[in-house]
Formats: C-alpha cells, sequence, structure tokens
C-alpha cells in the first residue's frame, strides 16, 4: 500500500516507506484500508478482480 499511498510521487513514497517501518497499521489508516470498507477500497485501487475478489 505504501505505492499506493505514493500516487507516483518518489518523496511521498519514501515517506510511506518511513512510516510503515514505524507503524504499518498507520500505512492502512493512511491508505483508507482501517474501516470495515477496506475490501471495497482496495479493490477500488487495484480494480475488480472477480471472480476472486478480495473478500472481508
Amino acid at each position: 500500500m505504501v505505492v499506493s499511498l505514493s500516487n507516483g510521487d518518489s518523496r511521498r513514497l519514501l515517506d510511506a516507506v518511513a512510516l510503515a517501518q514505524q507503524d504499518w497499521r498507520d500505512v492502512l489508516v493512511g491508505a483508507g484500508l482501517a474501516d470495515d470498507d477496506w475490501a471495497d477500497q482496495l479493490n477500488s485501487v487495484l480494480g475488480d478482480t472477480s471472480p476472486g475478489r478480495v473478500r472481508q
């Protein structure tokens, strides 16, 4: 998810990696994956992978 957080910006990528090294859970929060709709959020980033879609 650090790649997703970086949004194509190498500085943001390095910041996200540093954040993950401190506490990976903060990366999940930053990527919008800490709530009950995490599977929908992940599918919106990665695309719908049906029939093997990410399930909760």
